[in-house]
């Protein structure tokens, strides 16, 4: 079972990298981190605060041991 490392606002961070979100219930796996889209999906949530997200997902990013990330921002704006 994975351990809480961190949280982050309403975010929680385990050992392994996955975030977890309590209301809505909202996870996303340490291994799917890699994925090219994650800001730009999220951003498309109303209940994200995308300020907050992006602290913990490169926090997660840190933890999984990903040294680079490719954020896309190709449709963003």
């Amino acid at each position: 079972m994975n351990k809480e490392v961190m949280q982050i606002g309403p975010w929680k961070v385990m050992d392994d990298g996955t975030m977890l979100h309590a209301s809505p219930a909202y996870v996303i796996d340490g291994v799917r981190l890699a994925e090219p889209n994650w800001i730009q999906h999220m951003a498309e949530k109303r209940w994200v605060d995308l300020r907050i997200f992006v602290r913990a997902y490169l926090s997660a990013c840190r933890v999984r041991g990903l040294n680079t990330v490719t954020i896309r921002t190709d449709m963003m704006f």
